[in-house]
């Protein structure tokens, strides 16, 4: 049995319970994958000498999180924020020792992991089971269709310099499978959403599609196989969760519509 199965097989139960007991639990968990996706980030940067200030950043999620746990005005996030700013302009200013690159690489880290990670979180406040399954299921769906697609009907390469096999056949058929599969999970768990699922269907699986090669495309720019080894046969938790990063801010902006209407 593969390592890579032998991962899924105890990960997946894992992330049921963990997506079942929600409140702290899945915040904590949250708060555990966004820091070690930084740092997993980070330290790509570092083997192409470009030094992110990786304790600044995580010091500012961590102030962020316990924020969102002792349920703190959204002020105090825009205050967090603008301090993080601050300090990134007065390292700028006075760092001799610091490259534009190091500014500019923690920034993208605060953008590209913290934000779209602490999403899922805000997913959760809907108290939902099913909303918060649709961020893993977009990205692992439209991943698993576009796999089998591209297998069987693949022949045009897609963006062959960033990842050379996939294919346009595999992207459609990770749209097409994503549609069908969440507009069905929506007619069983949530009717009222069927009129949300194409749509969300639609967009979740190119969102997921194109975290996929973001994460490759930055991969390649590093010189690396993979962000980390935290799971075997997988990777890092870029390598793993680079897609629900990107659904993860979809389907909390639908499903915030969708209460509103």
């Amino acid at each position: 049995m593969s390592s890579r199965l032998i991962t899924s097989l105890i990960g997946l139960p894992i992330l049921i319970a963990i997506l079942y007991v929600g409140g702290h639990l899945l915040t904590a968990a949250v708060l555990l994958l966004t820091l070690t996706a930084l740092h997993e980030l980070f330290k790509g940067f570092r083997s192409i000498e470009i030094h992110a200030m990786e304790r600044l950043t995580m010091a500012a999620v961590l102030a962020i999180y316990g924020g969102y746990v002792m349920a703190l005005d959204q002020i105090f996030y825009l205050f967090v924020v603008s301090v993080f700013v601050i300090m990134l302009m007065l390292i700028n200013l006075f760092g001799k020792a610091l490259h534009i690159y190091d500014i500019s690489a923690t920034a993208l880290g605060f953008l590209y992991v913290v934000l779209p990670f602490f999403h899922i979180v805000l997913v959760a406040e809907f108290d939902s089971l099913f909303f918060i399954s649709l961020v893993f299921l977009l990205a692992w769906v439209s991943d698993t269709c576009a796999y089998f697609a591209g297998r069987f009907f693949g022949k045009h390469k897609l963006l062959p310099s960033v990842s050379p096999k996939k294919t346009v056949e595999g992207a459609i058929g990770g749209v097409a499978g994503t549609v069908i599969l969440v507009t069905a999970f929506s007619a069983f768990l949530e009717p009222d959403f069927i009129w949300f699922a194409v749509p969300l269907g639609l967009f979740g699986s190119v969102s997921g599609q194109i975290g996929d090669l973001i994460a490759s495309k930055i991969k390649r720019i590093m010189g690396i196989k993979d962000y980390g080894k935290l799971f075997p046969g997988h990777g890092g938790v870029l390598d793993r969760f680079d897609s629900i990063m990107m659904t993860a801010p979809i389907v909390y902006y639908v499903a915030y519509v969708y209460k509103l209407l």
